[in-house]
C-alpha cells in the first residue's frame, strides 16, 4: 500500500488542480461533476492500474467518506492539493 501511495503522491505534485480536476471529468460521462465508485474502478483499469481490494477499499475511502457512492471530484480535488 505505502508504495502504491507514494507513487500516486509523486505523480500528483507534478500535477496542478485543473490537470486533475480535467483527468477525472474525462470519466464523468454524464457532466455532472461526480464520478461513481465503479466508474472511478473501471478508470483506473484502464489505465492499467490495478489495485489490490484492500487498496481500493482505501482509496474509495479516501475519496467517498461519506460514503454516497460517488467522488465530488472537484472537491475532491482541491483537498488532495492540500494535502500535498
Amino acid at each position: 500500500m505505502k508504495n502504491y501511495v507514494k507513487k500516486i503522491l509523486k505523480i500528483m505534485k507534478q500535477l496542478t488542480i485543473d490537470d486533475l480536476i480535467k483527468s477525472f471529468k474525462y470519466w464523468d460521462k454524464d457532466n455532472t461533476g461526480k464520478i461513481s465508485i465503479d466508474e472511478l474502478k473501471q478508470s483506473l483499469t484502464t489505465i492499467g492500474d490495478v489495485l489490490k481490494d484492500y487498496e481500493m477499499e482505501y482509496l474509495i475511502k479516501e475519496s467517498d467518506p461519506t460514503n454516497s457512492g460517488a467522488i465530488d471530484y472537484i472537491k475532491y480535488s482541491k483537498e488532495l492539493m492540500k494535502k500535498l
